[in-house]
């Protein structure tokens, strides 16, 4: 049965081009979910939409495959836990993690650490934590520049630690007290959308305008939901595969194959997200996410000691 969520929101770029957009969602098969953007241009009165195609991948992703192998999940539900969004700025090529993990992070990830101590997490299976990062500009026109600085934060946190000190200690203490398995590069995701998705206009809008950068972070929420469920997205030709936005904290496959975890499949994938109080309007009950999630999904919205709370199954 076909599914369907229409959200509209008005806003202007800095040209005056786009007066509307409007996001759609909707279920077309089974296992394929369709997520349409369609933006609206003053002059001409001419709506012109963007279709991106979540489905399944042919083989397990990385995320699945590796968790499956380290933990031996079998016939119960497979959980992904996503503890915090992680916002920053490349301000150069000699990486500091302390240029991206503030005080402020540091007080909310504890936090959300203690909230998931005080719900059922017993059937968590795979802990991660999203890094978006910009460019220099504050923008996402680099890519090299974040992907750098991606995997040299991923790099960070590899290893046992003995060479942290200090602030470096306590920081890279702090996220293996968390459990983190891998982090999904949001930076990089963006970067590539921006460029690959969108025309010049719809990129600029995305980057220009409040609103836009607000839709263009739910935008890829959704699309990093697909992630973490195992589904890549397609959009104009060019394939988002999640193996290509995750970078692993620890090595969790050995060299030999275990032929048993390999015909493994996962009966359900559950969702479960943490959002600070910065992002509480942005993934509200009303937000255009949340309305458009919820009309395909089963979902739960609970706010607990300023942090927003979302499962979706």
């Amino acid at each position: 049965m076909l599914q369907l969520a229409t959200i509209t929101t008005q806003s202007f770029d800095s040209s005056g081009t786009v007066s509307d957009v409007q996001l759609n969602m909707e279920r077309k098969q089974e296992d394929v979910n369709i997520l349409s953007i369609s933006f609206f241009y003053e002059l001409g009165k001419v709506w012109k939409s963007v279709d991106f195609f979540l489905r399944p991948l042919p083989i397990m992703s990385a995320i699945h495959l590796q968790t499956l192998l380290s933990k031996k999940v079998a016939k119960e539900i497979f959980t992904v836990t996503d503890i915090y969004p992680l916002n920053g700025t490349v301000k150069g090529r000699k990486f500091k993690i302390t240029d991206f993990v503030r005080p402020i992070h540091r007080k909310e990830i504890e936090q959300h650490v203690q909230i998931l101590d005080e719900i059922d997490c017993k059937k968590e299976h795979a802990r991660c934590l999203v890094i978006d990062f910009k460019d220099k500009t504050k923008r996402y026109d680099c890519l090299e520049d974040i992907s750098v600085a991606e995997n040299d934060f991923a790099a960070f946190f590899r290893g046992d630690g003995s060479d942290k000190k200090n602030i470096q200690a306590d920081i890279y203490n702090l996220f293996k007290k968390c459990k983190i398995d891998f982090f999904i590069n949001e930076g990089s995701l963006k970067a590539n959308l921006l460029k690959k998705a969108f025309s010049s206009e719809q990129s600029d809008f995305f980057q220009n305008n409040e609103n836009g950068s607000q839709l263009l972070c739910q935008l890829c929420e959704v699309i990093m939901n697909g992630f973490k469920q195992g589904c890549e997205t397609v959009v104009n030709g060019c394939q988002f595969n999640p193996n290509d936005y995750i970078s692993f904290v620890k090595d969790f496959v050995e060299e030999k194959e275990d032929e048993d975890c390999k015909e493994v499949k996962l009966p359900l994938i559950r969702l479960l997200t943490l959002y600070p109080n910065c992002y509480k309007e942005t993934y509200s009950l009303k937000s255009a996410y949340y309305q458009l999630i919820t009309n395909i999904f089963r979902t739960n919205h609970e706010d607990k000691n300023n942090t927003t709370i979302i499962t979706i199954e």
